[in-house]
């Protein structure tokens, strides 16, 4: 369902979001942390089911259309941040931190 996708999304984002704050602050990462390689498979697998989504959307009333599109494109943009963030923290290299 789309709260589903929306939250693990948001999961996903979070995760990555304290982790690279972590990091940032030159501390030691935790075990209690998810390995990058296994977020890095679920951001694939979210991602996956888009499609799904937007078809089960399309099924629902125009309001409640309204309303799930954009709180997918909030996860869309939370996915694609984290996507982004994965990517330099997996290489070990500095990207411009206005991205």
């Amino acid at each position: 369902s789309v709260d589903k996708f929306v939250e693990a999304s948001f999961r996903i984002y979070d995760k990555i979001f304290v982790y690279d704050s972590v990091l940032r602050m030159d501390g030691e990462v935790l075990d209690e942390f998810d390995n990058l390689e296994d977020i890095e498979y679920d951001i694939d697998s979210i991602i996956n089911v888009i499609p799904d989504i937007i078809e089960e959307v399309e099924s629902k009333p125009f309001l409640k259309q309204a309303k799930a599109m954009l709180n997918i494109n909030k996860a869309r943009k939370a996915l694609t941040y984290s996507s982004k963030r994965m990517k330099v923290l997996l290489l070990g290299t500095k990207e411009d931190e206005d991205n």
